[in-house]
């Protein structure tokens, strides 16, 4: 049987088989199915990234209410504590005025404008951006977070020391005794 050559393959005038057939129909129906697959994935991983991404933005932002919110309070705590021990001119608190404007400037500089706003869309970032953008999300988070927990730490001591002011009082003068006055 002699071989005819044509386009680079050998064809010796058979029909290809019904089961050749089936074989190319279930190859190119595999190779469809492959393709959606992938597709379906990349829509699910985006997805994914964008619920992330909404949830770190919504992280970032009740959180940093809550430390402008805080910020000035934990500076009128500390200044009245300071004020009724009689430390109000002291060099710890002229310490932590100067800690607490550094921070103040921190936060205008550094953090407020970089708080995406609440209704801020990623929809239209491609997936590595998304990636790029929660990171950058989670790290501002945390810069947040950590100057949330200095001033409520700082606030707890302003606490702590205003229990003792009033234990000091009670003990100096106890109720009753009509002699304090």
């Amino acid at each position: 049987m002699s071989c005819v050559t044509q386009h680079n393959f050998c064809y010796n005038g058979a029909m290809p088989t019904v089961g050749e057939f089936i074989a190319i129909g279930i190859s190119v129906g595999s190779l469809i199915i492959a393709i959606l697959a992938y597709r379906h994935a990349n829509k699910v991983k985006k997805l994914d990234l964008l619920v992330e991404a909404g949830r770190a933005r919504n992280n970032l932002h009740s959180n940093f209410v809550t430390l402008v919110e805080l910020h000035p309070e934990a500076m009128k705590s500390r200044k009245a504590v300071a004020s009724a021990t009689g430390k109000s001119q002291g060099g710890a608190m002229h310490k932590w005025q100067a800690e607490w404007e550094g921070d103040e400037a921190f936060i205008k500089d550094q953090i407020t404008p970089n708080v995406p706003k609440k209704d801020t869309d990623y929809k239209s970032l491609s997936p590595e951006r998304l990636v790029s953008a929660i990171v950058d999300l989670h790290h501002l988070d945390n810069r947040v977070k950590e100057l949330l927990d200095k001033y409520r730490s700082w606030m707890a001591d302003d606490d702590n020391e205003r229990d003792h002011i009033r234990e000091d009082m009670r003990t100096k003068y106890p109720r009753g005794n009509k002699s304090g006055r």
